[in-house]
């Protein structure tokens, strides 16, 4: 930020970067077509670590790291297995305990995975996840309706 108080440009499509804007995103029709680390984040933590984990597993498709595609899958179910054992150990009543170990489940799957195997520096063009989003809806209704 400047002395004026305007936002940053740093990007070449005069964006602003900040929280929600990763300016290694692009229009560039050569760029992979990627899930943002925001994305991979949100769904990790609010829906699951293997949500976000299986968005991270597509991206490393389409950048045809099949080794490391295969060790985030086991990763996120191992983690989000191993959250729904401590939620079921605690009860209900420990519901803070499947936010905590999602929050960890993202930290590892952005730092160890997009960090390291996909790299900081990757430009992509960002996915659209709102059919991702439409899918865990449809899929989470019966469990919604059966809590009313």
């Amino acid at each position: 930020m400047s002395d004026t108080n305007q936002p940053d440009f740093e990007n070449q499509n005069n964006r602003p970067t900040g929280l929600f804007r990763d300016r290694n995103i692009v229009s560039d029709l050569a760029a992979p077509a990627l899930y943002s680390r925001f994305a991979i984040r949100f769904f990790a933590i609010f829906c699951s670590t293997l949500v976000g984990g299986i968005l991270m597993a597509i991206n490393l498709h389409r950048l045809n790291k099949k080794t490391e595609l295969l060790l985030v899958l086991l990763f996120s179910f191992m983690f989000t297995l191993g959250g729904a054992v401590l939620f079921t150990h605690y009860g209900p009543k420990f519901t803070n305990i499947l936010i905590i170990t999602n929050l960890i489940g993202s930290a590892i799957l952005e730092e160890l995975y997009w960090n390291r195997v996909i790299g900081k520096s990757i430009k992509y063009r960002r996915k659209q996840v709102w059919p991702v989003l439409l899918f865990v809806f449809l899929l989470s209704l019966p469990v919604l309706m059966t809590a009313v």
